[in-house]
């Protein structure tokens, strides 16, 4: 599994899950998801439907919860693909304005192309 970008994420796969859930985390789908300021809804796919709910700041994730039945060591594989997705999400949205930035930033104050999301 490649590093995240968003520290907060990073230090709850790297500190707070196994090496067996990190390997993990892809043989569920993310089924349903919602990224807004500080917090994240999902539900993944995997025996079942699984509810993901986490709220972060721009310093630290401060509540995680999957209503999954995993009770090993650390969070389960849900929660780390819920943060996978959501860092790539906030890596491109930060790209995305940074080449929105880039084609903008001249004398005239108007840019005739539409930036737009995809992932």
């Amino acid at each position: 599994m490649k590093a995240l970008h968003f520290k907060p994420f990073q230090d709850v796969v790297q500190y707070h899950t196994t090496a067996k859930t990190r390997s993990r985390y892809a043989d569920s789908a993310i089924a349903l998801f919602e990224l807004t300021p500080g917090k994240i809804r999902a539900t993944v796919a995997g025996t079942r439907l699984y509810n993901v709910a986490i709220d972060y700041t721009d310093t630290k994730v401060v509540r995680l919860k999957c209503n999954c039945p995993y009770d090993q060591d650390g969070y389960c594989k849900h929660i780390v693909h819920v943060l996978v997705e959501a860092d790539l999400y906030l890596l491109n949205k930060l790209k995305t304005r940074m080449i929105a930035a880039a084609c903008c930033v001249s004398t005239d104050t108007s840019c005739s192309k539409t930036h737009r999301y995809h992932r």
